[in-house]
C-alpha cells in the first residue's frame, strides 16, 4: 500500500515496474557506497589507508 501511494505521487501507474526500477537503483548504490561505509566487509584490497590510519 505504502510504495503504491508513493509511485501514484510520482506519476507511476505501473507499481511493479517502479519497485523493480527502484530495487536496481538501490543496489546499483550499494555497489557504489558498500566499500567505502564497510571497507572491513568488502574487498580488503579497496581502501587499504582505511585500515591502517584507523583509530589514530
Amino acid at each position: 500500500q505504502g510504495l503504491a501511494t508513493i509511485a501514484a505521487l510520482m506519476g507511476e501507474g505501473d507499481v511493479q515496474a517502479w519497485c523493480a526500477r527502484l530495487k536496481s537503483r538501490l543496489e546499483r548504490v550499494h555497489a557504489l557506497t558498500e566499500r567505502f561505509f564497510a571497507p572491513y566487509r568488502s574487498d580488503r584490497k579497496a581502501c587499504p589507508t582505511c585500515r591502517t590510519n584507523r583509530g589514530r
